[in-house]
């Protein structure tokens, strides 16, 4: 999380069951915080973030998923050291883009099949932190962020070919550190700063490149929360 000191457990929920608990299966390689997250179909990955000494992260973690519990293990690095980014996931490589510090318009791509470092594959339409991530088959979406004032923009980059993302439409209103989540046809900006008063459940299409609408709220507005993706439906967590 983002608050408090940084931290290195891997914990696990299970989507098929309600009224539990998460459970520790391991630590990641450093204690950090604000950094992204990113899976492939065997195994989970965090990437980036901030240190104990105030210092930031550029270094890739691994885990795995199908044995339920194991430490993480650092795998590569990012080009630079930075946290709060937007992570986003193709069927073969993960994507940090954004972040600070400085505040960054790089999107950076590391592939599964093999441990090795992030490559500059693109760039964001500009500077952005604290943004949130989202994915589709085709495509990595970064919606809102940072710097003040809070932007409404959704950006989109293939994850065909290493091109910039462009501007595709724009969220129902400003905000950073909104949870990201998505369905196979929908992405889905949750919450957010400014303030706790921000809880709405903002959704645009992958389909076409539109802006969002505002489908509801939570049933109260947190920013920094993590956003869940399951078949059936998103999950907000704070």
């Amino acid at each position: 999380g983002y608050g408090g000191s940084p931290a290195s457990p891997i914990q696990k929920f299970d989507f098929a069951s309600t009224g539990i608990t998460s459970s520790w299966v391991g630590t990641l390689s450093e204690a950090r915080r604000a950094g992204s997250g990113q899976s492939s179909s065997v195994s989970g990955y965090h990437s980036g973030g901030r240190c104990d000494a105030g210092g930031y992260s550029a270094t890739i973690d691994k885990f795995p998923l199908s044995s339920g519990s194991g430490n993480a293990t650092d795998v590569g690095e990012l080009t630079y050291s930075r946290c709060e980014t937007a992570g986003a996931s193709s069927t073969t490589s993960g994507y940090a883009a954004g972040g600070r510090y400085p505040n960054s318009d790089t999107i950076n791509k590391f592939p599964f099949a093999s441990d090795s470092n992030a490559t500059d594959s693109a760039d964001l339409t500009a500077g952005t932190y604290r943004p949130a991530g989202h994915s589709s088959r085709t495509h990595g979406y970064v919606t809102g962020g940072g710097p003040p004032p809070q932007a409404t923009t959704i950006q989109k980059f293939s994850f065909a070919a290493d091109t910039n993302a462009t501007d595709v439409g724009e969220l129902s209103a400003s905000k950073t550190y909104g949870a990201g989540q998505n369905s196979a046809e929908n992405g889905y900006n949750t919450s957010g700063h400014p303030g706790p008063s921000v809880a709405g459940i903002d959704k645009f299409p992958f389909a076409s490149d539109a802006g969002s609408t505002d489908i509801g709220d939570v049933t109260q507005g947190r920013c920094a929360a993590a956003g869940v993706s399951s078949t059936t439906g998103g999950y907000f967590v704070s």
